[in-house]
């Protein structure tokens, strides 16, 4: 768990028990909700990645929590990076969590490597944990505009065929950088249009492999 969360009564054994029924989950995280706000949503599952786009949704993100989703207790297609517990043998089988990534698709990463091993990703909803991250969290830096571009297209480099890669790639050339930078402008921010680009440029001469950030901290 992150070191900004609140745990509820029963949260781990309600997570032991659905790892010890179900067999085929290596890795699962509970329901989430904002610890400032705590009857609204962070997570509730994921819906499943369009790998054309590298685009998905967090079920149930900033909705008010009225056991609308209590039903999808079983499998979902990402974890949320918060809270989750592994199953020792799934994550030896799987390989650790890849270290290039430094912030942003790291957890989703590993769910793809929990899939290629064999298992699936669980979800419990009857498990709560509060996560002391504000709603408000969002606001862009050059580090999350760097690493969020950077690391959209390594997964998509990591995860898929040359063929879908390239298509993503140029889907977000023509698509996701121009209206990128258009927002950076009106925000009053163009600096971090050449941020992206170096983002872009990363990936271009860079392997999957590479533990250069690319990026001084």
């Amino acid at each position: 768990v992150n070191n900004d969360t609140e745990f509820t009564p029963g949260l781990i054994q309600t997570l032991v028990d659905q790892l010890e029924a179900d067999q085929s989950i290596g890795i699962c995280s509970p329901k989430i909700r904002y610890y400032d706000q705590p009857d609204t949503l962070q997570y509730a599952g994921f819906t499943a990645m369009n790998y054309r786009t590298a685009r998905n949704k967090c079920v149930g993100e900033f909705e008010k929590d009225l056991g609308q989703y209590d039903g999808l207790t079983g499998y979902t297609a990402f974890i949320h990076g918060a809270a989750m517990m592994v199953r020792a043998n799934a994550a030896a089988k799987a390989g650790l969590m890849a270290e290039n990534y430094f912030l942003y698709y790291e957890e989703i990463d590993w769910c793809e490597q929990f899939r290629k091993a064999g298992y699936t990703i669980g979800l419990n909803m009857q498990a709560l944990i509060y996560h002391k991250e504000s709603m408000s969290v969002g606001k862009n830096s050059a580090l999350k505009v760097f690493f969020m571009n950077r690391n959209r297209l390594l997964f998509i480099r990591r995860n898929t065929s040359l063929v879908n890669y390239l298509i993503f790639f140029l889907f977000f050339l023509i698509v996701v950088t121009p209206r990128n930078m258009l927002q950076y402008i009106k925000e009053g921010n163009p600096r971090y249009c050449l941020v992206l680009l170096r983002a872009i440029w990363w990936n271009c001469v860079h392997s999957v492999h590479s533990t250069q950030l690319g990026y001084r901290l």
